[in-house]
């Protein structure tokens, strides 16, 4: 059976996964839709691990490290895998901090996908966060600035494969 989650009116959508054991993370996706009643993409998803479920540390930004594998569709309604395997963490809990760009925010599905080993020798990078809400105000400008930046990079990525101009 399909099971759809949404969040209306909040914002900043909190989800915490835990895998059991402390894990080596390489990669994630996010599976999403958008493109009808006021359902518009995320402007951001932040991720952030931790090995005892207490400590966070921000690893990445889904929505920014996805667009190397395309763009979310335009303004139709459409679904949407913001993915990634660029991440080098560690941790038995994986946080996701989905920042609403609308009313509401949908998903389907969460991968998370194992790294290599040695991720479980490295030392974690990036900041500790201790208070989502008060992390994602104090970086909302940039969080906008990346998904506006992101939408304009796919509309131009659209428009030059519906070209017809020659090379």
């Amino acid at each position: 059976a399909l099971r759809v989650f949404g969040w209306i009116r909040s914002g900043l959508v909190n989800i915490t996964i835990d895998v059991g054991q402390i894990v080596p993370i390489g990669g994630m996706s996010f599976s999403t839709a958008a493109g009808g009643a006021g359902v518009a993409w995320p402007a951001a998803i932040l991720v952030l691990v931790s090995d005892d479920g207490e400590t966070f540390r921000y690893v990445g930004e889904l929505r920014t490290l996805s667009a190397r594998h395309g763009a979310p569709p335009g303004n139709d309604i459409a679904r949407h895998k913001f993915r990634t395997n660029a991440l080098r963490a560690r941790g038995r809990f994986v946080r996701l901090g989905i920042v609403s760009s609308g009313p509401f925010v949908f998903c389907d599905e969460i991968e998370i996908h194992r790294g290599a080993d040695e991720l479980l020798n490295e030392s974690l990078e990036g900041p500790v966060v201790g208070d989502l809400n008060a992390f994602v105000s104090e970086r909302r400008t940039a969080l906008a600035l990346a998904s506006w930046v992101s939408a304009d990079v796919a509309q131009v990525r659209r428009a030059i494969s519906s070209s017809t101009i020659d090379e």
